[in-house]
């Protein structure tokens, strides 16, 4: 198959014409507020190769939605379990006595579920992981270090799990 000049030539006028378009979309979305784009919803279309067009939430919106956790309370002697519902969140867990001891249950959780956790009572917490799980924590720690105490619990493989933190062998 063979092509004239001129053919060659429109073909990458066309290229060029639609790369010039997805860069200005490229620009537009990387300046993009959180609550900018064509639904004030912080995403922004970009059209890729194949001409199709999906709405990217802008690094605004993204830096905006990681702000906006939620405060979940628990209180009370427990046991807790925690829920995937509540994962992304920062739970506050309050026993309001400095002699019991809590267990706060963490369910079995895909790769790259966090929780962000909170002691904000006097009484210690100790984290049970699901079975099969195995817990790391650099000192070997296994729970909260004391009131006011945070930090996190994430699951970097299904049964690869990290508490970090303000931690404490409980």
């Amino acid at each position: 198959m063979s092509f004239t000049n001129e053919e060659i030539a429109n073909q990458l006028a066309d290229y060029l014409a639609r790369q010039g378009a997805t860069v200005q979309q490229l620009q537009t979305w990387f300046g993009g507020a959180a609550n900018g784009g064509t639904a004030g919803d912080g995403k922004f279309p970009i059209t890729n190769n194949a001409g199709q067009t999906v709405n990217v939430p802008s690094p605004a919106r993204a830096v905006y939605d990681a702000s906006q956790l939620k405060n979940i309370n628990l209180s009370g002697v427990g046991p807790h379990t925690l829920t995937l519902a509540q994962a992304g969140n920062r739970i506050r867990i309050s026993t309001g006595t400095s002699t019991a001891l809590t267990e706060v249950r963490v369910p079995s959780a895909p790769e790259g579920t966090i929780w962000f956790w909170r002691q904000t009572g006097s009484g210690p917490l100790r984290f049970i992981m699901p079975s099969g799980s195995t817990l790391y924590n650099r000192q070997g720690h296994n729970g909260t270090a004391g009131q006011y105490a945070g930090g996190s619990i994430g699951f970097e493989t299904a049964t690869t799990v990290f508490l970090d933190g303000d931690t404490a062998a409980v």
